[in-house]
Order: structure tokens, then sequence, then C-alpha cells
């Protein structure tokens, strides 16, 4: 079962995320758009999913906070990056009997 959730933020898609309880270093890609579905309600639905782990398991949670505009990028294109990148998540479970 997922007994710890460990939460991040970050403006890059893909980020390493260092664990200093674990002397660790985990990469992970921030790829999943929940588009209208709330952080919380999904996380519950991943707690259910591994409820009949019976290792104790580590959820990571990054969210994904849009940068500044680019210079380079027109307003319209923008505002249609930020329409489909305001609830974008990087989850990753992991095992600490396996580091």
């Amino acid at each position: 079962m997922i007994t710890e959730i460990l939460n991040f933020t970050t403006s890059n898609r893909v980020e390493q995320i260092y664990l200093e309880k674990y002397n660790r270093n985990e990469n992970l890609m921030i790829n999943t758009h929940l588009h209208s579905q709330n952080v919380e309600d999904y996380i519950n639905e991943l707690k259910e999913k591994f409820s009949e782990e019976s290792d104790e398991l580590i959820l990571l949670v990054v969210k994904y906070v849009l940068p500044n505009k680019p210079e380079n990028i027109d307003d319209d294109t923008w505002k249609t990056y930020q329409e489909n990148f305001t609830n974008v998540w990087g989850f990753k479970i992991l095992n600490p009997k396996l580091f």
C-alpha cells in the first residue's frame, strides 16, 4: 500500500527529483494530463489500486507549473498551451525495499 506521498513542483516536463531521506535521485516525466479531474481524486484512485500491495510504497507527486511565456511564441499559441497544460502532473510509485 502507499504509505508515503512526497509532493514537488517543477516548470520542466522532465525532472530529476532528489529524495534526501533515501539519498537517491529519481527521474520523472511530467505527462499525466488530468484535464478537469481533481488531483486528490487521482491520488485516491492510485491508493485504492495499490491497497492490496504488501510492501510499503512511496508515491511521488509532481505538479507542472507553467513557465514564463517565451518571447518567440505568439499570444494565441501561448493561450492554447496554457489551456492544455494547466492540470499536468507527474506520478511515480517507488518501493524502498528495492533501493
